[in-house]
């Protein structure tokens, strides 16, 4: 699956993790002809090949069980700034090879903070075997296997916590649930929201003075929810103290300035208006419009929800001119949480809709609702959006699945009538291995009556997919759909021979 559970809306960290290339020969020797891979600034080619030369001494030297000369050649390594990590990950093999255990541990820890991550090879290194069972190998190896993890694993193992601790913080059983919040701390993922529940498990459970530093270190990283900062009775216990108010006032703040997520500026776009705002309990958006949008002959909106791991506005704001063309106005948000869509996220999100509504040239009243535009992750944003009535204008989804986030099964269409009749244009990889849900749904979403129009691309995975044709497609379906009609002038189903190619 392409996206994660974070709450109820997905969630999925796109980037990826370089790991480099340990230094070993096997499981059982301390050593490796191979260099590790090159820092960000490249060494000179002198110094790599030094490196390459040093790094053959070491297989003959620990086969020899010659430890301290090993440790002076990988010193001589770490000298050159080359495969820092794991370098410091060989000292500390030498070191408790020779029984230096706290030279070892002070080395291990210095390559897990450099960001070692070959956890099966520390798990299982005969090198360190004496120090398995210093408490202190356990928490390292804990800190080297969390290296490892690909964002996309860190989400999920955070979603599986997440739901272990809304059931233990409901069932008040509090250090248990303190218990988790610091796994979810370890994860690095939304470390505001982790001090935050850490806070409530500690006010739980009489910690008044812990459950404040959570909650100041929570506000400080930029911990926005302002609406359960005010009413959550998880707090009530602390709200009498004199502590509290002045960071219900930071949170009211970060609500509106989206303190913990740096600011996506932009560029201009001739010909349109530009419109940027804070909305107080909602986020900080731009507005493209037609600058002759009038009360009288009003542009309809188009909103953007954006994949995670990044707002990715440059890719959407350049369809604003054609959007305009058809008589949309585009709406991104511009500073918030790039990693997630989470039930406060939505919420902000429609208090923003609304203010925005209030903008003389815009109408969004029905039958002109928004129309909701999710690629990835924010296309199950988007449906699952419909999916809670929430009736949108329209569903425009890229690289977005009929697949409940939750349960990882295929979703039948709402049954609510005004969800039936919500138009849905899909772009889909046909290479896209999770294309196989959109085939395994669509003639019963067509059946229930859902205007569905899908286009499967072919020779494209799962990725941005609006370029010309697509477009061009689009654009079809805004003049249909502004017209009032559910896009029956479109086939329904539109695949592409496969020969046909991406222009």
């Amino acid at each position: 699956m392409p996206f994660r559970v974070i709450l109820v809306v997905a969630v999925l960290a796109t980037a990826l993790l370089l790991s480099g290339q340990a230094l070993r020969a096997d499981n059982s020797s301390s050593a490796s002809a191979q260099p590790a891979a090159a820092p960000s600034t490249a060494p000179t080619p002198e110094k790599q090949r030094q490196f390459a030369d040093l790094a053959k001494q070491l297989p003959t030297l620990t086969k020899d069980k010659k430890y301290e000369e090993a440790l002076a050649v990988t010193r001589k390594m770490i000298d050159l700034g080359i495969g820092l990590p794991e370098c410091y990950y060989n000292l500390a093999c030498y070191s408790a090879q020779l029984g230096q255990t706290e030279e070892a541990f002070t080395n291990l820890k210095k390559a897990a903070d450099l960001g070692y991550a070959d956890a099966e090879q520390m798990k299982t290194d005969a090198d360190l075997d004496r120090l398995r069972k210093d408490p202190r190998f356990a928490s390292l190896l804990a800190t080297v296997a969390r290296a490892a993890l690909k964002p996309q694993e860190k989400s999920r193992q955070y979603a599986q916590l997440f739901n272990q601790l809304a059931s233990l913080i409901q069932e008040k059983k509090s250090a248990q649930a303190e218990a988790v919040c610091r796994k979810m701390l370890d994860l690095n993922v939304r470390p505001w929201d982790c001090n935050f529940y850490l806070a409530v498990c500690q006010a739980q459970s009489g910690q008044t003075d812990e459950a404040f530093a959570s909650l100041e270190k929570a506000v400080k990283l930029g911990w926005p929810d302002i609406a359960v900062m005010k009413n959550s009775p998880t707090l009530d216990s602390l709200r009498q103290d004199p502590r509290f108010a002045p960071l219900v006032d930071k949170v009211a703040e970060n609500a509106d300035t989206g303190a913990a997520f740096p600011y996506d500026k932009g560029t201009d776009l001739p010909g349109l208006k530009k419109v940027e705002n804070v909305v107080k309990d909602g986020l900080r958006y731009r507005l493209w419009m037609n600058p002759k949008a009038t009360k009288e002959k009003p542009d309809r909106l188009i909103v953007w929800l954006h994949p995670s791991g990044g707002l990715n506005n440059n890719l959407v704001e350049k369809m604003a001119p054609m959007f305009s063309k058809h008589g949309f106005a585009l709406l991104v948000f511009t500073q918030k949480d790039p990693a997630a869509w989470t039930i406060p996220d939505l919420i902000r999100t429609t208090v923003t809709m609304k203010a925005v509504g209030q903008i003389e040239g815009l109408d969004l009243s029905q039958p002109l609702p928004p129309v909701l535009l999710g690629f990835s992750d924010g296309g199950q944003a988007a449906m699952w959006l419909w999916r809670q009535n929430a009736q949108p204008g329209g569903l425009i989804l890229d690289a977005a699945y009929p697949i409940d986030t939750a349960s990882g099964r295929a979703i039948a269409p709402n049954p609510s009538e005004a969800a039936k009749t919500t138009p849905f244009f899909v772009l889909v990889g046909a290479d896209d291995q999770n294309a196989a849900s959109w085939r395994q749904v669509q003639d019963a979403w067509l059946n229930a009556g859902v205007p569905l129009v899908i286009h499967y691309v072919p020779k494209a995975k799962n990725q941005w997919l609006f370029d010309a044709a697509e477009t061009t497609e689009l654009e079809k379906w805004l003049t249909d759909v502004t017209a009032g009609k559910k896009p029956a002038g479109l086939p329904a189903v539109l695949e592409r021979p496969a020969d046909s190619g991406k222009p």
